[in-house]
């Protein structure tokens, strides 16, 4: 089983690397997705991170199907910039 606390990272990783504009996915596809890697986590998990991320600035997008996406329009240093240490 999985850190809880890492699994925020394993979310970021696949929205910067496979979830955009052309392939949007569901809280519950991405529990899915993750679950065939060995993370374990349900939907609210996802929502959950989903809503952090994108607190501190991520961009992430929500479609008008429900599935989200990273918006790789704005670039990754904008939005790590806006965190304050």
């Amino acid at each position: 089983m999985e850190n809880k606390k890492v699994i925020i990272i394993y979310i970021l990783k696949l929205f910067e690397n496979f979830f955009d504009e052309t392939l949007p996915m569901t809280q519950t596809t991405i529990a899915k997705v993750l679950g065939r890697f060995g993370i374990e986590c349900d939907r609210k998990t996802v929502g959950r991170n989903i809503k952090y991320l994108t607190q501190i600035g991520c961009p992430i997008k929500k479609n008008k199907t429900g599935g989200y996406y990273f918006d790789k329009k704005v670039s990754w240093n904008l939005w790590v910039a806006k965190i304050r240490i």
